[in-house]
């Protein structure tokens, strides 16, 4: 894959603000992630309360991502079909602040079930799965084309942050005033969310794209995959990325817990410094791909990196050392996933957003749930010290990879 986009020239990190739609729509977008973390925190915890056992979560995880698999490439055709897609994602705003509304309401009346609540963050995902094509779709449309990578990583960007402090604001919320409280501020996030995307779409309305043709429609996403195509190098690397880098969300909790000695504070500070690396890794991504001429120098370099600190954190036995490495593999990991999805949105036509980034939303969960089952295995396999090796070396032969095969 020797030829990457390159046609725009690339402004800087925050020019997209510039622009008054995307100002908007980025507050929404914030405004929605901040309410998505408190659902995940708050029914995660009711749950875990009315469980007590660890089967408890892993179960209600399966339930949040199982619409993704089973709607995400539905939704990306249909939002190739709709020239109102913000439409499309106010909508599903107000579907995931009515369930949040109705399981608030049931929590506090003393009828929520298990049941009622696997079946509310059912609910929320197959919104999500919807709202998801439709929103990735609209960025273009929202910004001036040369401020389309400033875009997509302060989109990014809004999700990180949002990682990073939301779950903690949740826990400070559920021991003051408890879960109910926490699951009313959900519905009342997506519906500011969904009236802040509303404004960017009346900034927008009048220049809405046309409904894409039934003969473009013919298109299949599935052809994508094949191996001759441009875009399924980078669909490739997206999937192994993900699948190696998932070792970090699926394991660390217990390799914190077990191997460290460490306790529920230590695990709190590490996966903020992961957030925080994250955060500087998508501002800066920019920069790096400019400095870094060639992709294959600037993902070689990034998964090495990786390596590095994946390998490195395991043996160091000093805590602010742990923490510091967490923050570069935040670092690295998110600003490779940032460059990625820009290079998928630059390389794909318009006309056929919705369908490719439902492929590319499919290729991330698709990767990471397969990628936490594996890493969870080799846990008990071969133990958690031997997984931190292995994550280390599999990032380093794809770091030579990529650089060899110039991807």
């Amino acid at each position: 894959m020797n030829s990457k986009p390159e046609s725009h020239p690339t402004a800087g990190f925050w020019a997209s603000l510039l622009d008054p739609p995307w100002r908007w729509a980025l507050a929404a977008v914030l405004a929605q992630h901040t309410g998505t973390w408190m659902q995940i925190v708050s029914v995660g915890w009711l749950v875990a309360e009315k469980t007590q056992s660890p089967m408890g979560p892993a179960l209600l995880f399966c339930a949040a991502n199982i619409p993704s698999l089973v709607f995400l490439i539905p939704s990306g055709r249909f939002a190739d079909r709709t020239a109102g897609k913000l439409k499309v994602v106010a909508t599903c705003l107000i579907s995931q602040a009515i369930v949040g509304l109705v399981l608030a309401l049931a929590v506090t009346f003393q009828a929520g079930s298990l049941a009622a609540l696997f079946l509310a963050v059912f609910a929320f995902g197959t919104a999500e799965a919807f709202l998801a094509p439709h929103w990735h779709a609209t960025i273009p449309e929202l910004v001036q084309r040369p401020n389309l990578q400033s875009a997509i990583g302060l989109n990014r960007l809004a999700f990180q942050a949002a990682r990073m402090s939301v779950p903690a604001m949740a826990g400070f919320v559920i021991n003051l005033y408890g879960t109910t409280i926490a699951i009313y501020l959900v519905s009342i996030t997506m519906l500011v969310s969904s009236l802040l995307f509303s404004r960017a779409y009346f900034l927008i309305g009048h220049s809405s794209p046309k409904v894409v043709s039934d003969d473009d429609l013919g298109f299949s996403v599935w052809s994508l995959l094949h191996p001759s195509h441009e875009l399924a190098h980078l669909l490739y690397l997206v999937a192994i990325v993900n699948l190696i880098g998932s070792i970090f969300p699926s394991l660390v909790p217990i390799i914190v817990m077990k191997e460290w000695g460490g306790a529920a504070k230590d695990y709190g500070i590490m996966y903020s410094c992961y957030g925080s690396g994250a955060v500087l890794g998508i501002i800066f991504s920019v920069r790096i791909r400019k400095t870094l001429n060639g992709s294959s120098g600037v993902f070689s370099i990034l998964f090495f990196v990786y390596a590095c600190g994946i390998a490195v954190i395991g043996i160091a036995d000093w805590w602010p050392l742990k923490y510091g490495l967490a923050a570069i593999l935040g670092g690295s990991f998110a600003a490779s996933s940032s460059l990625l999805n820009f290079y998928v949105q630059s390389e794909l036509d318009d006309n056929r957003r919705g369908r490719v980034i439902s492929l590319y939303l499919l290729t991330l969960f698709a990767s990471l749930t397969v990628g936490g089952l594996v890493w969870g295995a080799l846990g008990d396999l071969i133990g958690l010290s031997r997984c931190l090796i292995l994550a280390g070396i599999s990032f380093l032969l794809l770091s030579i990879l990529v650089f060899w095969k110039n991807v």
